[in-house]
């Protein structure tokens, strides 16, 4: 009896041990998703202080009149027509800006304000993060873990209204890109979401690319770039099949930052075209890498004396533009 005892001891007792790990292996888990989420609230807070401190100056005062725009976007479809303006036919003469929880549609050709969107039911109620204005629609993303699309063709009866959300993420939204066929979305949430721009359907979600917030996102007709506070970019190739749309989402080149070489701090804004992709981060350095190498051809350090907050280039030149308010051409 005695020797059935012990057995049935040792038996619960590696039982008890069994639960007790695994107990443990799921409280260290949580304590690593917590950790995540602490240290994203932490660089949001970082980054808006300084935004906060680069949209507080001089000149912006008295451009806004005492209103700071946080956020600024041209029509991406006006590159089409070779005129970013869209003073060409078929283009789209008007701008989106965003401060606070409102967006702003200003008329370029009459330098006027042509509506303010903070009254619709289905709009912000925190402040908007980012945006993104592609043909007749406009995205915004905010602080209140959605995306707004907002109706900006005159022809159409929800003109000015917000015909949509883009609901999902859990948290704050930091980038947003868009083509003619998809809407992109970053967050803090660390996922990046694929949703079809028409239906606004949520077509694909990637968990966890990065192990931090995504900071800027940047798409093609069948590739995906991102950028982490991680100090890392990606690159993604996006496959379809003839029932599901990007049901694949393949990563093919993991261009390191922090002790791999590259980046020494969070990536802020990045473009990528045939075999090179430019990036800039928050410690305003910018990089030119081969794409197919992962080679740095051209490390631009210290740039800007804050964050780089957008870029493009082309075969001879990177127009940057920084939260030190300057604009360089590299």
């Amino acid at each position: 009896n005695q020797r059935y005892e012990r057995e049935e001891l040792l038996e619960r007792l590696k039982i008890a041990e069994e639960e007790t790990y695994k107990k443990k292996s799921e409280e260290e888990k949580e304590y690593h998703r917590l950790s995540i989420l602490i240290s994203n609230a932490e660089d949001d807070i970082s980054y808006m202080k300084e935004e906060i401190t680069a949209d507080t100056g001089e000149l912006i005062q008295r451009v806004n009149a005492g209103r700071n725009f946080r956020c600024f976007a041209l029509n991406g479809a006006n590159a089409q027509t070779n005129d970013v303006l869209g003073g060409n036919s078929g283009g789209v003469p008007s701008f989106v800006a965003a401060c606070d929880n409102m967006d702003l549609v200003f008329d370029i050709l009459f330098v006027s304000c042509i509506a303010v969107l903070n009254d619709d039911p289905l709009g912000h109620q925190k402040t908007i993060l980012c945006l993104r204005y592609h043909e007749y629609r406009a995205y915004s993303g905010g602080a209140d873990n959605f995306v707004c699309v907002w109706e900006l063709d005159k022809t159409k009866a929800e003109y000015l209204t917000c015909v949509g959300r883009l609901e999902g993420h859990t948290g704050s939204i930091w980038t947003i890109d868009v083509d003619t066929v998809k809407v992109v979305t970053g967050s803090t949430d660390c996922s990046v979401r694929i949703w079809d721009v028409e239906t606004l359907e949520c077509l694909r979600v990637v968990d966890r690319p990065h192990v931090r917030t995504i900071m800027c996102i940047k798409i093609g007709p069948d590739l995906l770039a991102t950028g982490g506070a991680d100090t890392h970019v990606k690159m993604w190739e996006l496959e379809s099949t003839y029932k599901v749309p990007y049901k694949h989402v393949n990563l093919f080149r993991r261009l390191r930052g922090g002790r791999y070489g590259g980046h020494q701090g969070p990536v802020t804004c990045l473009e990528f075209a045939a075999s090179e992709l430019v990036r800039g981060d928050r410690l305003g350095t910018i990089l030119v890498w081969n794409i197919s190498t992962g080679l740095v051809l051209r490390n631009l350090q210290g740039s800007h004396k804050h964050a780089v907050r957008d870029l493009k280039f082309d075969a001879t030149k990177i127009i940057s533009v920084g939260n030190d308010g300057l604009v360089l051409i590299t």
